[in-house]
């Protein structure tokens, strides 16, 4: 169920970010950038996005899993 919240946010946030994306895709255009540039720009951003968020979760999962009040909540050690 959380899986399927997270994706429909996901989609919610990407087709209100879609409108930004074609001014900056347009505005790079404009500014003589090739069609490999942009897909490189894109696909780095994204990339770099989900590399941030995934070290950022593992941070949080560590120290969770490290507190005592999340072991005495679940009785595990």
């Amino acid at each position: 169920m959380i899986i399927l919240l997270a994706c429909i946010n996901y989609m919610n946030l990407s087709t209100a970010k879609a409108v930004n994306r074609a001014t900056e895709v347009s505005i790079k255009k404009i500014l003589g950038s090739g069609k490999l540039a942009l897909i490189f720009s894109i696909l780095g951003e994204s990339i770099l996005l989900s590399m941030i968020s995934f070290v950022v979760a593992i941070v949080l999962v560590f120290l969770s899993l490290n507190s005592t009040s999340f072991n005495q909540l679940i009785g595990k050690t």
